[in-house]
């Protein structure tokens, strides 16, 4: 894995929640938002709900 990826700290309508619970699952005019939770691991964290998303390499 190459650690020196540059992640951004926010990320907006580039990945969905996955939490049937998440106001983003309901309500579909909400951005879907992400922030940047653990670089190394690749984890973002959802605004609304705090499910715990890992994105994987390209």
């Amino acid at each position: 894995m190459n650690k020196n990826i540059n992640l951004p700290e926010k990320l907006e309508n580039k990945i969905k929640c996955t939490n049937p619970r998440c106001i983003t699952s309901v309500e579909k005019y909400i951005t879907h938002t992400f922030y940047l939770l653990d670089k190394e691991k690749r984890e973002y964290k959802c605004r609304y709900c705090d499910e715990i998303v890992r994105v994987m390499e390209d």
